[in-house]
């Protein structure tokens, strides 16, 4: 559902700058939203 909102480039865009920034330290919800968004 999110992608829809984001937009495609958006959406992946922002999970793998997430995923890249989070991978060796623990995350939480607002931290995804928070790369989506930026």
């Amino acid at each position: 559902m999110m992608k829809y909102f984001l937009g495609d480039d958006n959406f992946k865009n922002g999970l793998m700058n997430y995923l890249n920034a989070k991978k060796f330290d623990n995350a939480v919800q607002d931290d995804l939203w928070e790369h989506l968004t930026a």
